[in-house]
């Protein structure tokens, strides 16, 4: 099939790039094939490269309703591009040696590497450069370049993959995070109580979240990919919901953070509605197990009244007080509900050493007053 044909067919803008070259790659081969008096290391690296172009074909142009190979065809074109290196003449060498010079500039090798390498290359085309250089000396630049050209091309290749992964993995991050922060809402328009399966939808909107803002640190290696998939799809939303459940617990207990003023059986917002749409008293189901009521508020202000007076934000050792408007404190439930499930492996973390600190030290005066 002839370049015409290739490019009367339909690609998505990201393969027309790979196609042109891909075509480039193709006719110089076959001037390669045309040369006259032709070695025989020559002669063999002319038919790798014929191959492995013959197998970018099949991966870009694959039978219908066959996904195309993006990933293979790029470091197959990568590797005809290294080979070609071999078949280059003194003359073509010095000119690619400038190129090379400026790519290993701007690639992201270790500055040492950078360096060294830009120091050889710049030898190298001094000695192809010289009238008396013997092809001993040609062959060794000819593969000295070709290794760079490699390196240079697995970083490219690495870089590819790396960015391929994370967006897929965002992709599916996005889909997850309409599809729960739909049935989120759907529920809330059903009943506004702050139910356990709310709190975990929170938790795990947050920790979607955080997988869309922070993906890029999740890593891939290649040869393994549904593994690592499944793993940060489940793991994320998993330690988002635990965190915002954890969190929960946290205010209702007062350990570590509490949120002022507290909840009152009255907050409209979090009445249960029943089918005739009667209010009934506010119901936490099933996941608060002890939080304070309207009976319990006033000897709560008293408490805090005769204590130091605390500012909004304070921080009392151990207990960070949030405080809210009145009437207003279901918002800063659902707001750090969702923080806890953004910062759900940080936050689950930070507690256990909280939990881990205290126990020791109350071990250690225990152990001092015997």
């Amino acid at each position: 099939m002839n370049g015409k044909k290739h490019l009367s067919k339909q690609f998505n803008p990201g393969v027309e790039p790979l196609v042109a070259k891909y075509l480039e790659y193709r006719n110089r081969v076959e001037l390669f094939e045309k040369k006259e008096n032709k070695t025989k290391s020559e002669g063999d690296t002319i038919a790798f490269c014929r191959q492995k172009l013959d197998e970018v074909e099949a991966a870009l142009f694959p039978p219908v309703h066959v996904v195309k190979k993006v990933l293979a065809a790029w470091q197959l074109l990568h590797r005809v591009g290294e080979e070609m290196i071999l078949l280059m003449e003194k003359e073509e060498l010095g000119g690619y040696g400038l190129r090379l010079h400026l790519e290993v500039k701007m690639s992201m090798l270790p500055d040492a590497q950078k360096e060294d390498w830009s120091i050889r290359i710049a030898e190298s085309m001094k000695q192809t450069a010289e009238v008396d250089c013997n092809p001993e000396q040609v062959e060794h630049v000819r593969h000295l370049f070709k290794n760079i050209y490699r390196a240079i091309n697995a970083i490219v290749d690495n870089s590819f993959w790396d960015l391929w992964a994370n967006r897929l993995l965002a992709l599916c991050y996005i889909v997850l995070l309409i599809g729960i922060t739909g049935l989120f809402l759907w529920d809330m328009a059903q009943n506004t109580c702050l139910t356990p399966l709310k709190i975990l939808m929170l938790g795990t909107i947050g920790g979607l979240l955080s997988g869309i803002v922070t993906g890029e640190r999740e890593t891939f290696p290649k040869g393994h990919f549904w593994m690592p998939t499944a793993y940060y799809i489940l793991a994320r939303p998993t330690l988002g919901a635990l965190a915002a459940l954890v969190t929960f617990w946290m205010i209702e207990s007062q350990f570590l953070v509490r949120i002022d003023p507290p909840l009152s059986e009255d907050v409209s917002a979090f009445n249960c509605v029943s089918a005739n749409k009667e209010k009934r008293p506010l119901l936490i189901e099933s996941a608060r197990l002890s939080g304070p009521t309207s009976e319990t508020i006033p000897a709560t202000k008293q408490r805090a009244e005769q204590g130091a007076p605390q500012e909004k934000g304070s921080v009392d050792l151990s207990v960070v007080t949030l405080t809210a408007k009145e009437g207003k404190q279901h918002y800063l439930y659902l707001l750090v509900l969702l923080f806890a499930g953004f910062a759900g492996d940080k936050l689950l973390k930070y507690i256990a050493d909280r939990v881990t600190t205290k126990l020791m030290a109350k071990a250690e005066k225990t152990k001092e007053a015997k």
